[in-house]
């Protein structure tokens, strides 16, 4: 099972590490203050394009994101991985939010006008 030096245990899982070692990593104190600098990062090029299409689409969008990066061009084999997959790896995991967040709002809207 791959773990990163210093922040993960051996027994930590794949999904563990992507649902939350990722960000806890990352030492975020202020949720609040987090969400809103992800908000304000997003452009409105970027909104329009990731609240096209539909909940299936969005999901194979995250599905690709595991299969091509995380489960493809990154290391996942067992032991340590390396320290800078912590980097791309938050990265990875705000882009991720902040299309969720659009997305959130696209269907909220929609279902609440």
């Amino acid at each position: 099972m791959p773990r990163v030096a210093g922040w993960l245990s051996p027994s930590t899982s794949s999904s563990t590490t992507w649902d939350s070692g990722i960000l806890a990593a990352a030492h975020i104190s202020d949720e609040r203050a987090y969400a809103l600098e992800l908000a304000h990062s997003i452009s409105p090029t970027e909104a329009e394009k990731w609240r096209s299409g539909t909940p299936a689409d969005w999901a194979d969008d995250s599905y690709g994101v595991a299969r091509n990066l995380i489960y493809g061009v990154w290391p996942h084999d067992p032991g340590e991985l390396p320290t800078s997959y912590e980097q791309k790896g938050i990265y990875v995991v705000q882009v991720q939010l902040e299309k969720a967040g659009v997305r959130l709002a696209a269907v909220l809207n929609q279902a609440l006008p």
